[in-house]
């Protein structure tokens, strides 16, 4: 049958879990909002009572947990003490006049980053100069607004209007492990995102929602976390690590760029949360398109990426900044694999391993594919496409033809995206094959074929 995107008709069927600081899987899809008393669903809790003026002027001087580095509480100049204070005092009298939206952003993180810390976060993106702060603030009010008016996105599904975790098979990201410095660690596989890919899944305009669902929601119980594990790390930061193996610089195109931008937009709203972020496998040619998109990013951020095309020197990069226990095995650690992780995230999931295989088609054609299955495995399959004409999916085991089901949009004047789920369930032992005969007379069409993969 063709199915409408879940929960595009409904509520999720899948109840959402909460996070075990024992299941790192859980970090990505449990959003983690703190309640109103501040605890996040890791457990971990800070206080939300407003602080008086005397003390968040003490803890900027002398803060709880000194971090070493300028900029932050217990290492500000007297200029920088008194700009933070000033700051302080201006969003809380737009406040208190009836304007929120700086308040509200610098209380993002409430619960689980302390105000003394957020302040200097804020004060230092723009060199402790308030009236910068400030501008760069209004200017991004009515996105932040129009966001919070969604709860900033804290049902992923709901804000691709997709399963997030088949949107993820094309691009290519989760949150896994705490590096020394007590940071959380994120990954993104960049070589092996897919702009046709994702069309097939969501529409371009909503990375936007899945950008504010990261950084407020995601990136928040990450973090808490890893507070949990050390209560005494403050610094509301992460690692990230960007994998370029595969990049093709025809990737680097108008719409990547256009994808890119809304992110680094989001990103802008809530300032310094990068402590460190490494480019791995970087090719060639990569150093021109570098030059374009780090003009996005500020000299600030620019200058805490590290590139590396040596394979062995980004291994080296990541063992020296995070355990080995909590590096993912792709990456020469002894943590699970990315897709062992990305599978476990999925909500509701009995599969043990997906099938994943983005087809692209030309007018009146066929593609195909093959897989394996264990004498202890089976498959169902789901089609996700905006085919204007439809397509005719096959499965032979050896040569012989086990099951065919045609591939129809259900309206047949649309390009909409839409999912096809393909009743047949076929099992090991046996090679197998896919087939996807195109329809369309008049130009290429993409298929994004999963196979759920599951033990009988």
């Amino acid at each position: 049958p063709t199915l409408a995107y879940p929960p595009a008709t409904g509520p999720n069927p899948h109840p959402r879990g909460s996070v075990s600081c024992e299941d790192k899987s859980t970090m990505l899809r449990s959003g983690s909002r703190s309640d109103a008393s501040g605890t996040s669903a890791t457990g971990y809790r800070r206080s939300v009572v407003r602080m008086a003026s005397s003390s968040v002027r003490r803890l900027l001087g002398t803060p709880r947990v000194k971090v070493p580095k300028k900029g932050y509480p217990g290492e500000l100049t007297e200029d920088e003490l008194s700009a933070c204070l000033r700051f302080r005092a201006e969003i809380d009298r737009r406040k208190e006049e009836g304007d929120t939206v700086y308040r509200e952003m610098v209380d993002t993180y409430q619960g689980i980053e302390e105000e003394p810390y957020a302040l200097c976060r804020y004060m230092r993106s723009r060199h402790f100069d308030v009236d910068e702060v400030l501008k760069y603030m209004g200017e991004g009010a009515e996105a932040w607004s129009e966001a919070k008016a969604q709860d900033f996105f804290p049902d992923p599904d709901a804000a691709m209007d997709a399963p997030v975790s088949v949107f993820l098979t094309q691009y290519p990201f989760l949150r896994y492990g705490v590096a020394k410095n007590g940071c959380p660690v994120s990954y993104y596989q960049l070589g092996k995102l897919s702009v046709d890919g994702i069309k097939c899944v969501t529409d371009l305009d909503r990375l936007t929602n899945f950008a504010w669902y990261s950084v407020v929601h995601s990136l928040k119980n990450q973090v808490a976390m890893s507070l949990a594990k050390n209560p005494e790390s403050v610094r509301f930061e992460s690692i990230v690590v960007v994998d370029l193996e595969n990049l093709g610089s025809s990737t680097i195109n108008n719409r990547t760029m256009d994808a890119y931008k809304r992110i680094v937009q989001v990103n802008n709203l809530s300032p310094e949360l990068l402590n460190s972020m490494v480019i791995l496998n970087a090719p060639g040619w990569f150093s021109f398109s570098w030059a374009i998109l780090k003009k996005f990013l500020g000299p600030r951020t620019a200058g805490k990426i590290t590139i590396l095309s040596n394979k062995k020197k980004g291994e080296k990069w990541l063992r020296d900044h995070i355990e080995v226990g909590e590096l993912l095995s792709d990456y020469g650690g002894t943590g699970p694999s990315f897709s062992t992780v990305a599978l476990r995230e999925v909500q509701g999931n009995t599969a043990h391993r997906r099938i994943v295989e983005l087809m692209s088609i030309p007018k009146s054609s066929k593609e195909k594919f093959k897989f394996h299955l264990a004498g202890d495995e089976k498959v169902n399959f789901q089609v996700f496409t905006r085919s204007f004409s439809g397509a005719e999916f096959s499965v032979f085991a050896e040569e012989s033809i086990v099951s065919s089901v045609q591939i129809q949009n259900p309206n047949s004047n649309s390009q909409d995206r839409f999912c096809t789920d393909v009743g047949s369930t076929h099992s090991g032992p046996g090679n197998f094959k896919v087939e996807i005969q195109a329809k369309s007379q008049a130009e290429t069409e993409y298929f994004l074929v999963i196979g759920w993969v599951t033990k009988h």
